[in-house]
Order: structure tokens, then sequence, then C-alpha cells
């Protein structure tokens, strides 16, 4: 075989079966929150600040939540 022939090998990408889970997810917010509120995101005339506020007050919650988990394997439980 001449070495003037580059040699392209296909292989098929690798799915990343956590990304596709989270996109998934991602989708299906979608779908409720269309339904809630009857428009996309992108749609959604709610100022700056509001936005802002929603996402503050989302991770507000996040702590709490990873307050809690973090407090409950201190305790021993589920691992």
């Amino acid at each position: 075989m001449s070495e003037d022939l580059d040699i392209v090998y296909f292989h098929p990408p690798q799915i990343d079966t956590v990304v596709e889970d989270v996109r998934a997810m991602l989708h299906a917010r979608s779908i409720v929150g269309i339904a809630k509120y009857g428009c996309t995101t992108a749609g959604n005339p709610l100022p700056l600040r509001e936005w802002l506020q929603h996402a503050l007050e989302e991770c507000l919650d996040q702590a709490v939540y990873l307050r809690r988990a973090i407090a409950e394997i201190e305790k021993g439980g589920n691992d």
C-alpha cells in the first residue's frame, strides 16, 4: 500500500447516555412548561430582572435539596 494514501476510518460517534438523558429531561420539562404557561421560554416576554429572580429562586431551592442530601449521607443513610 502506498504511503501517499491517507486511510480514513469511519468511527461511529459515541453516544453519551447521560447527555441524552438530560436532553430527554429538558424536552419533557419544555412540554410541561408550554402546557402550563402557554408559551416557550423564547416567547416569554418577562423582563430580564424577573428571569434572574426566577433563576435565583431555583438556585436557592437547589441549595436546600443539596444540603438535605448531604445531611442524610452524613447521618449514614443512602450513601
